[in-house]
């Protein structure tokens, strides 16, 4: 039961660090760009594909 915790505590403590991880770059990214500027690169993006 201890091991089985244990590795459940690590995958929770790598989860929450990639979500934080996530979220900020998110957060950069949106206040970084212009929202017209992250619309036309989308537009570009769907144009190309």
């Amino acid at each position: 039961m201890m091991g089985s915790s244990i590795v459940g505590v690590i995958v929770a403590a790598v989860a929450g660090a990639v979500v934080s991880l996530v979220a900020t770059f998110g957060l950069v990214a949106t206040v970084s760009a212009p929202p017209d500027v992250a619309d036309q690169a989308a537009i570009v993006q769907y144009a190309d594909a």
